[in-house]
């Protein structure tokens, strides 16, 4: 497999363990080598902000910051250009993985690359540690559904988490479940994106009980059946799908898989990534799924604040209106003159070049697309639940109609439902809204990112402590 070409900001990794190693040893040295490793960084920086300005032709009169305006842009970021195909795994039923994998063969796959580790991603997007409160608190359960088996899923975790440059070698892992159905086989496609989904949910939320559901392979039959088998079987709170297919009114009898069971305490939340190159995908066109787009996410430290981001459209995200879902309500004021269901409802982390660190097969590898955004936000909410459970509350849940095949408007909507939340509560609060969402194109809500990226800290407290 070719190695990921990253952004060459692994030099920063690479000095940080020198730093560790002399911290006993000289301490004038130190001082030294952390100021030529901080001005190193800092040209990186500037020559990737740069880079973006250069490609940004529709952004010439104001050259001050990357335009949060790509409507009509070329891309933001230059990607290599032999960025895996996203299509090269795709099943019959036109069902394919969301990840985006930069490849160069002259990277050294034992080290991470200059991208985003997990400990990064936490701090960037303010991501809180919350436990169950007491023993015999419920557990929020994450059920991550993926195409074909992964002997490797746990090991490459323990690599991932233990690994310097994010948690430690002294750090414990958590632990992963696994279904698999019978007579699974092992896909090397379908298993990257598998330990990238269940590192990027574990870094979210690690004190979750995180499952693994193996469909036999990526058609149609197969996927929902591991679908049923979480919702049912494991009961699981988040269910997290990475990948997708074209929107398509052939789906319609797969919809009344994505429904609230009839006790409340048992309501589900469906994540769905919104896919790649501008396209409207199944199922997170759903409107009882919430749909996670990508972004271009830029660290820019300040000296009052250190874990400063910035988001920027990815002109590669998965975004538009369906032709197959109507408009749900919760939609009405941001999109008037639409009928049909806009995807996404919220973006974050997704451009593979600003893109993140994942394990597979023992080695590293720079990765980004939806899949990336969808597992993480996944961990996000399940913090909200978390946070919902110890208080003694119900669950959320993105189930919007109980006529899902039929396109329905309901005739009451279940008071925990999340997209009427944030769309109606958060979104149009402009003090909830500030806390909660970082915006990434203009001022507001935008076809291409939806409603922003979340804030998380803020976002779970609010999801947690408002809705009853």
């Amino acid at each position: 497999m070719n190695r990921p070409l990253a952004i060459p900001l692994n030099q920063k990794q690479i000095l940080e363990l020198q730093i560790q190693k002399l911290k006993q040893q000289n301490a004038v040295y130190l001082q030294n080598l952390q100021t030529h490793y901080q001005n190193q960084y800092d040209q990186k920086i500037n020559e990737f902000i740069n880079s973006y300005k250069n490609n940004n032709t529709n952004n010439e009169s104001n050259l001050d910051e990357p335009s949060k305006d790509e409507s009509n842009s070329s891309e933001n970021i230059i990607e290599d250009e032999n960025i895996k195909n996203e299509n090269e795994n795709i099943s019959p039923d036109g069902i394919r993985y969301h990840y985006k994998l930069t490849t160069n063969t002259s990277v050294n796959p034992s080290i991470p690359y200059g991208t985003f580790s997990g400990s990064q991603l936490k701090a960037l997007y303010n991501i809180p540690t919350i436990t169950p409160s007491a023993p015999d608190t419920r557990k929020v359960t994450i059920a991550i559904i993926v195409a074909y088996h992964c002997p490797t899923l746990q090991s490459d975790l323990n690599t991932y988490w233990q690994s310097p440059f994010n948690f430690g070698p002294t750090s414990s892992p958590p632990n992963i479940n696994v279904y698999t159905f019978q007579d699974t086989p092992v896909n090397s496609g379908w298993n990257l994106e598998e330990c990238l989904d269940v590192q990027m949910v574990a870094t979210a939320n690690p004190n979750a009980n995180i499952w693994v559901v193996e469909a036999r392979s990526a058609s149609q039959i197969d996927l929902n059946a591991a679908i049923q088998y979480a919702t049912i079987k494991l009961n699981a709170d988040i269910i997290s799908m990475s990948w997708g297919g074209n929107d398509s009114t052939n789906l319609i009898p797969s919809n009344s898989l994505f429904m609230n069971p009839i006790n409340s305490a048992n309501y589900k939340c469906f994540c769905a990534s919104s896919g790649v190159n501008n396209s409207v995908n199944w199922p997170s066109v759903l409107s009882n799924v919430i749909s996670v787009g990508g972004s271009t996410v830029v660290w820019n430290p300040t000296s009052t604040n250190p874990i400063a981001r910035s988001e920027y459209s990815w002109t590669n995200n998965g975004f538009g209106l369906s032709s197959s879902v109507a408009k749900p309500q919760y939609q009405n004021d941001v999109n008037p003159s639409d009928t049909y269901r806009a995807t996404p409802d919220v973006s974050l982390i997704g451009n593979p070049t600003s893109g993140v660190n994942i394990v597979y097969n023992g080695q590293w590898n720079q990765v980004g697309g939806t899949s990336v955004a969808c597992s993480f936000f996944a961990g996000i909410l399940s913090l909200a639940n978390q946070e919902r459970f110890n208080a003694g509350k119900s669950p959320l849940t993105t189930v919007y109609t109980q006529s899902p095949t039929a396109n329905k408007t309901p005739s009451s909507i279940p008071e925990r439902h999340i997209q009427t939340y944030l769309y109606e509560s958060i979104y149009k609060n402009p003090d909830l809204k500030n806390m909660c969402l970082t915006d990434i194109v203009g001022s507001g809500y935008d076809i291409s990112t939806g409603l922003g990226s979340p804030n998380a800290a803020a976002l779970c407290n609010v999801l947690a402590t408002n809705i009853p």
